[in-house]
């Protein structure tokens, strides 16, 4: 999750310049999966929540308020994870 500014990605038609082409390239590249569909900052959605298949999100996103004098707004989700415990006797 983050702040990636790249105002000129459409996130519909998934068109972009050379630079926000590049970023998309990546995500598709690393099979990533893009759940912040709303705009967190101003008119455009710069605040990117991204997973790969093998995570899921428990919970639609919801877009709260700014804190403060932030010109972002909070995301807040649930994410399904785990983690597997192995006892390594030596």
């Amino acid at each position: 999750m983050g702040d990636f500014y790249y105002p000129d990605i459409n996130r519909v038609s998934l068109r972009a310049d050379n630079v926000g082409y590049k970023f998309l390239k990546l995500l598709s590249d690393c099979y990533l999966e893009q759940h912040a569909h709303l705009p967190t900052r101003k008119d455009y959605v710069s605040d990117l929540v991204l997973t790969t298949s093998e995570l899921h999100l428990l919970d639609d996103i919801k877009t709260l308020a700014p804190v403060g004098n932030s010109d972002h707004n909070v995301l807040m989700w649930s994410i399904d994870c785990y983690s597997n415990r192995t006892n390594n006797a030596y």
